[in-house]
């Protein structure tokens, strides 16, 4: 079942990661006001770009899901 959470341009993620990360993301949010969800944008951003997949920020900035 789907949940309508009101996000038109978001998905929902489920996921784990290390405790020490998420410690880390929570501290970084508090700090600098971000929300977890930009920061995470971020650092995904980064990642496609490191391995050579900028094509695929650039289709979805300019095609809305």
């Amino acid at each position: 079942m789907s949940i309508d959470r009101g996000l038109k341009y978001r998905k929902v993620l489920s996921n784990a990661i290390k405790t020490e990360l998420w410690h880390s993301l929570d501290d970084l949010s508090k700090e600098t006001r971000i929300s977890k969800s930009k920061l995470l944008d971020e650092a995904i951003t980064d990642l496609l770009i490191k391995h050579g997949r900028k094509d695929l920020i650039d289709n979805q900035k300019t095609t809305p899901k």
